[in-house]
């Protein structure tokens, strides 16, 4: 499912806490969203926002942001050579690397306390 905001205050979706607004602001929960979204939508500009940390709009947006919002875990594979993980992009990493040691799953608890989401961790921004 995908929810679409249209001239939204972006103040509580970034760490700075920064009083600007998106002139469109879609919310979506699968690559099929975005798959449909982008087949009725031809945007010029996007960008996509997650928690909004490291993220400082410093004017309104006028283009379109796209925000991931679902934050399933999911164990894929346990076995004798380690366990893997499905976790979608939305999901809040702290509480990840809580989940991981509160179930035995060790090796990501020294990246405890970074605030960000699961989706910045490819970039590098956890």
């Amino acid at each position: 499912m995908k929810r679409i905001y249209n001239d939204i205050n972006l103040q509580n979706r970034n760490s700075f806490g920064v009083v600007q607004s998106a002139r469109t602001l879609v919310e979506f929960e699968s690559a099929e969203d975005l798959r449909s979204y982008f087949a009725e939508h031809k945007p010029e500009k996007w960008y996509v926002l997650g928690a909004g940390n490291n993220t400082l709009f410093t004017k309104d947006y006028d283009g379109v942001l796209f925000t991931p919002v679902s934050r399933e875990v999911r164990v894929l594979e346990d076995d004798d050579r380690g366990v893997m993980l499905r976790v979608d992009a939305a999901a809040d990493w702290d509480a990840l690397v809580a989940w991981s040691v509160e179930n035995g799953l060790w090796g990501m608890e020294n990246l405890s306390a970074i605030p960000s989401s699961v989706g910045a961790a490819p970039v590098q921004n956890i």
